[in-house]
C-alpha cells in the first residue's frame, strides 16, 4: 500500500496523477500511518525490555542479536512513518504534518528524544547508509514545507551532498530535491540559475542532460 501511494504522490508532484490517484494516495497513506506507528511503538517496547536485560548483565543466549534486530525494525518503522507523514503533508499542504515527519525521522538522525530532527545534530558519518541518507533527504523536503524553511532545507541538502561515501542512488536524486526546495520557496531566479549550471558543459566533457523526470519537474 505504501509504495503504491508513494508512486502516486510522486506522479502528483509531476502533475501526472489524476484526481482519483491523488485521493487514493491520501487514503492509502492515512491507512498505513497508524500501522507503521503501532509497529514502531511495539518494537520500541521490546527493545527497551531487551536493553534492561542487557544492562543488568544477563548472559542470555541470543540477547545481543535480539536487541540489534529490535532496534533495526524500529528504525525501519520510524523511517516509513516519517515518509508517510511527509507525503501526507505534501498532498494536503500541512506544515504540521511535515513537523511530525521531522520528529519521526529524528529517531534515525540523533535528534533529542521527542524533538524534530535537526541538521546541527545530523550524524554525517552515517549517511553512507542509504536509509539514513534518505531520512535526511526527507528532512530537507519537510523543512521546505515550513514557513521560511527553505534555508534550513538547503542546509540539509548541502550536508548530504558533502557526506563521504554517500550512496550513488541518493546522490543521483539530489538535483531534483534541490529543485523542489527552491520551487517550494518560489525562488525562481535561483532555480533558473541552478538548472543552467547543471546543463553547463564541463571543461573535460559533455554536459549531462536532464533525465525525463528532472525535465518534467
Amino acid at each position: 500500500g505504501y509504495l503504491r501511494a508513494e508512486n502516486m504522490a510522486e506522479r502528483e508532484r509531476l502533475k501526472l496523477a489524476t484526481a482519483e490517484e491523488r485521493s487514493e494516495a491520501e487514503r492509502l497513506l492515512r491507512a498505513v500511518a497508524p500501522v507503521f506507528h503501532e509497529i514502531a511503538a511495539k518494537v520500541g517496547r521490546k527493545a527497551k525490555a531487551l536493553e534492561r536485560k542487557d544492562q543488568s548483565g544477563r548472559d542470555e543466549e541470543g540477547l545481543k542479536e535480539q536487541l540489534a534486530d529490535a532496534r533495526r525494525l524500529r528504525s525501519l518503522a520510524m523511517y516509513y512513518t516519517g515518509w508517510t507523514n511527509y507525503y501526507l503533508a505534501f498532498l494536503t499542504g500541512s506544515s504540521g504534518q511535515a513537523i511530525r515527519a521531522l520528529e519521526d525521522f529524528g529517531y534515525l538522525l540523533n535528534a533529542v528524544q521527542g524533538r524534530p530532527a535537526s541538521v546541527d545534530r545530523l550524524p554525517v558519518g552515517l549517511l553512507k547508509y542509504e536509509h539514513v541518507a534518505r531520512a535526511a533527504v526527507g528532512c530537507a523536503l519537510c523543512s521546505a514545507m515550513k514557513p521560511g524553511g527553505d534555508t534550513e532545507a538547503l542546509r540539509w541538502l548541502e550536508a548530504i551532498a558533502g557526506a563521504e561515501g554517500l550512496p550513488e542512488t541518493v546522490a543521483a536524486e539530489l538535483f531534483r530535491h534541490h529543485a523542489v526546495v527552491l520551487a517550494s520557496a518560489k525562488r525562481w531566479a535561483d532555480l533558473d540559475l541552478y538548472v543552467k549550471r547543471r546543463l553547463r558543459p564541463p571543461r573535460d566533457g559533455a554536459a549531462k542532460p536532464l533525465s525525463p523526470v528532472e525535465a518534467r519537474l
